[in-house]
């Protein structure tokens, strides 16, 4: 009996000596595979050999909606695109881990990916089907959730401290991921909002109807329409929701039917939202601090970022008028969470 319950308990280990390992320890990474249930999740660990050594709180990342290995290779060598910030100057304090997604490859040669880096099945040229079968953010988070009950029984873990960051549909993983693993201590959520993109698209409409780019007429027939799509994704079947998003209509029955509001209105820990004024999808987060008020939360830290873009940039158009590199700001917001998240925690209810 006590063989067969090892062989059903989680297993993790090292990478073996491959290709990949190498690859993400030149980088700064140490790579883990953990096999449970017949599946196997690969993820990482950033840091130096000493750094990983050291007794530290764990930090969850919680990436996008992009469909990225966590590294790719072109002509002058190996790269990392699994996370936008720069992670080094706060890896003395913390393990931050993030988790490759299901049907990637870790490592990709850049003329695999495309012009968004992006992996696509070679075969069918579209997303991956594993992927698509476990894009929501329960299903991220609940692989993430197993991926802290393994590294809290390593002895270079800190059990009692963990939080998570997520960034665009990652701001949904982090939060269901704070809901299912009471272990979590703060949860930073950024670039997305905390209802449905639908909830967004019915006030970008009447906005354009305010601006006078678009007829009040016009404004309404698509946002009646939004009100359809909204019913049809709530009845969470296939059939109801793939005529209006394709192949991605888990992910926006999960999204969409599962808002994010109301798991952060349950949750106890500090809550960090930061969002740029320019990203029209983040607008939302506006209404927090009345939906907090009303309940007599205190635990909701807002940081709007006047300008700001999705991706947290500034466009700065060249002397042609044409786009070209933006003004990067990314950076900044990420010190923002990680002094937010060595601040001293004030009572929350």
């Amino acid at each position: 009996m006590l063989a067969l319950l090892l062989l059903l308990l989680p297993l993790a280990r090292p990478a073996r000596a491959d290709a990949d390992a190498d690859l993400a320890a030149k980088l700064g990474f140490k790579l883990l595979r953990l096999t449970q249930r017949g599946e196997t999740t690969s993820f990482l660990v950033a840091g130096t050999p000493a750094q990983l050594c050291q007794r530290k709180p764990v930090v969850v990342l919680c990436q996008g909606s992009e469909v990225r290995p966590l590294f790719a290779v072109d002509d002058k060598g190996p790269f990392f695109i699994g996370w936008p910030q720069d992670l080094k100057p706060y890896q003395d304090r913390y393990h931050f881990v993030i988790i490759n997604k299901p049907g990637l490859p870790l490592v990709a040669p850049v003329a695999a990916l495309t012009a968004s880096m992006d992996y696509m099945d070679p075969v069918t040229g579209h997303v991956p089907l594993i992927l698509r079968e476990h894009d929501t953010p329960q299903q991220y988070a609940a692989t993430a959730e197993a991926v802290l009950r393994y590294l809290r029984r390593q002895p270079w873990v800190d059990p009692q401290n963990t939080a998570v960051v997520g960034v665009s549909q990652g701001y949904h993983t982090a939060v269901w991921l704070a809901k299912i693993d009471r272990h979590i201590t703060h949860a930073a959520l950024l670039s997305s909002n905390p209802y449905s993109r639908l909830h967004q698209y019915v006030s970008d409409a009447r906005a354009e109807q305010y601006r006078g780019t678009l007829a009040p007429a016009r404004a309404q027939s698509q946002i009646d329409s939004l009100y359809l799509e909204y019913h049809a994704l709530m009845l969470g079947t296939e059939t109801a929701a793939q005529p209006w998003v394709g192949e991605h209509w888990r992910n926006w029955i999960s999204v969409t039917k599962y808002a994010a509001i109301d798991n952060m209105l349950q949750l106890r820990i500090p809550l960090f939202v930061g969002y740029g004024t320019a990203d029209v999808g983040s607008a939302l987060n506006d209404m927090l601090p009345f939906e907090f008020d009303r309940r007599g939360k205190t635990n909701l830290t807002l940081h709007a970022y006047p300008g700001l873009d999705h991706h947290f940039a500034i466009p700065t158009p060249d002397k042609n008028g044409k786009p070209s590199e933006p003004e990067w700001h990314d950076d900044d917001v990420f010190k923002d969470v990680m002094a937010w998240m060595e601040a001293p925690v004030r009572s929350a209810r």
